[in-house]
């Protein structure tokens, strides 16, 4: 509990003892108020009810007109409206010192490399981003990992090696997949450190059949969209079918007005039927009137998925969240990270 300096509040059984600059106050109900200097020793606290008791000049000053205290007595409440009073004061100074900012001293672990590498399949393009691993108070600006050798494997047909754009960015282009073929990745950093994940066989490729806009009955939610005003709200859409006769894992991507949501995380599998039509509205985000909503739909392999599925988890809002981890992985060399492959198709629609 906040408090004025050097002092200390404790709350138990109806009583409050309010420790302050030397002195202990107790207040209770019909109760006597006792005052000892803290230069004395406890026992004169614990038999505080049946001693003279010394407040200092201050403190008769502001007690002693209304509640009659004369040295040698203790003296009692005359009625409720005085221990309302005090207590009204007492708080008045726990109030009044709620200003310092306290941040702790964590640990720092040791820097890891983190992979971000997608592969797209749809469109030939292969991009890798390598950075190191920051504190628990770094937000951005994370340390590029630059002159790295990053290439891509596959199983039938030549490996590509992946042109070093500096700022830890790697890219390769116009890359044709075979059916049945398998990629993965290998990452040799100037430290001598390896990083691989591999024999990832590229999914099918399923298509948006709809993007649908409901107007939001709460009117509004969603990360900067509380409920309540005047402005109306809507709520999006998506429909399509799940290939049939395989395991596959989805992922929507959301720009808004031309910007990726970044923050928003829609995941979802086929574990509840092979094949059938798959209907997922974007409950956490709402829009307005005359924005333009591109959304993407990503068919992935299944480290993808549980990367960015354990990232939502991790990234709950609330007092019931869980303590932020790092997420599951699918690459080895002791990195942090992911090699996703997945296969696109994108709808746009405005809000009307």
């Amino acid at each position: 509990m906040c408090s004025p300096s050097g002092a200390i509040i404790f709350v138990a059984s109806g009583a409050i003892i309010f420790v302050a600059k030397g002195a202990i106050i107790f207040v209770a109900k019909g109760a006597k108020i006792f005052v000892a200097q803290m230069g004395g020793d406890m026992n004169s606290i614990q038999n505080a009810p049946r001693y003279p008791h010394i407040l200092s000049p201050r403190w008769l000053q502001i007690l002693s007109p209304r509640w009659g205290y004369s040295e040698n007595q203790s003296f009692k409440f005359n009625n409720m409206k005085n221990t309302s009073i005090l207590l009204a004061f007492i708080c008045l100074l726990m109030l009044s010192a709620c200003e310092e900012v306290i941040q702790l001293e964590l640990d720092t672990a040791d820097q890891r490399v983190v992979t971000e590498a997608n592969f797209n399949a749809t469109e030939g393009r292969c991009t890798v981003s390598l950075s190191k691993s920051g504190g628990f108070y770094e937000l951005s600006n994370f340390e590029a990992v630059e002159d790295a050798s990053v290439v891509l494997i596959r199983s039938l047909g030549q490996d590509i090696t992946l042109t070093d754009l500096g700022n830890g960015q790697y890219s390769a282009e116009n890359l044709s997949i075979l059916p049945g073929e398998t990629t993965g990745i290998q990452i040799n950093l100037p430290s001598g450190q390896v990083i691989e994940a591999g024999n990832i066989l590229t999914p099918g490729l399923a298509t948006i059949d709809s993007l649908m806009i409901q107007k939001n009955a709460a009117g509004g939610g969603g990360p900067g969209n509380p409920p309540g005003g005047t402005e109306e709200k809507y709520v999006l859409s998506v429909k399509w079918k799940d290939l049939l006769g395989e395991d596959n894992y989805y992922r929507l991507r959301i720009y808004r007005n031309g910007e990726f949501q970044s923050g928003t995380y829609i995941l979802a599998d086929d574990r509840l039927g092979d094949g059938v039509e798959i209907m997922r509205p974007i409950l956490r985000e709402s829009y307005s009137l005359g924005d333009t909503l591109r959304v993407q739909l990503l068919t992935a392999n299944k480290g993808y998925y549980e990367y960015f599925t354990d990232l939502a988890n991790s990234d709950g809002r609330g007092f019931s969240s869980p303590t932020p981890y790092n997420p599951k992985n699918n690459l080895s060399g002791d990195a942090l990270g992911y090699f996703g492959v997945w296969q696109v198709s994108e709808k746009s629609i405005i809000v009307r």
